[in-house]
């Protein structure tokens, strides 16, 4: 117990020594070898801060850059109708909103896709006929999507094809998409 104490009283007293010791150290009467490394402090965070602005402003014009890179690709989304499924629609919708009409280009697929399945497989492909198209996303990978993807594949490799929910076997679509979601 005596021994607890006693470190206690020794950690405070050299607490209590350091603190006065900084305490003396922050004398207010400055001395001309102070004031000019306080000078140089001061130009070195001016110097600093203009550094920061144009660094700033870089990062400006590379975002600049980015988003006109950016609009240098279009992404195609194939869904059901507002009366077929609602949500897929609407979310589509709510993507182009945010990203602009000008990169993300919308399609719907017939609502009898089975009855229909040349106008599905056309509906998707006809986006792959866009130059700047880099990927399409089926939202609901109706029957026909295989068929569609294999097409664009052998027309343009490089368009990525993504299938969600897929309605079709999944080794099949898988073969012929890149991605696959369930």
């Amino acid at each position: 117990m005596m021994e607890v104490s006693m470190k206690k009283i020794l950690s405070i007293s050299l607490a209590a020594i350091m603190i006065s010791s900084l305490a003396a150290c922050g004398n207010s009467n400055s001395t001309p070898q102070t004031k000019a490394v306080e000078t140089q402090a001061e130009t070195k965070a001016e110097e600093t801060k203009a550094e920061e602005t144009k660094a700033e402003e870089a990062k400006e014009e590379t975002e600049a850059a980015g988003e006109k890179a950016a609009a240098d690709y279009h992404i195609g989304i194939v869904t059901g109708s507002v009366s077929q499924s609602e949500d897929d629609r609407r979310g589509a919708e709510a993507f182009q909103a945010e990203y602009g009409e000008d990169m993300v280009k919308l399609a719907i697929y017939p609502d009898n896709f089975t009855e229909e399945l040349e106008t599905t497989i056309q509906t998707i492909v006809n986006l792959s006929d866009d130059p700047q198209m880099k990927a399409i996303i089926v939202n609901q990978s109706v029957p026909g999507t295989t068929e569609a993807f294999r097409k664009i594949k052998e027309s343009r490799p490089d368009i990525l094809c993504i299938a969600g929910e897929s309605h079709e076997d999944l080794p099949e679509i898988g073969s012929a998409a890149d991605l696959v979601c369930n």
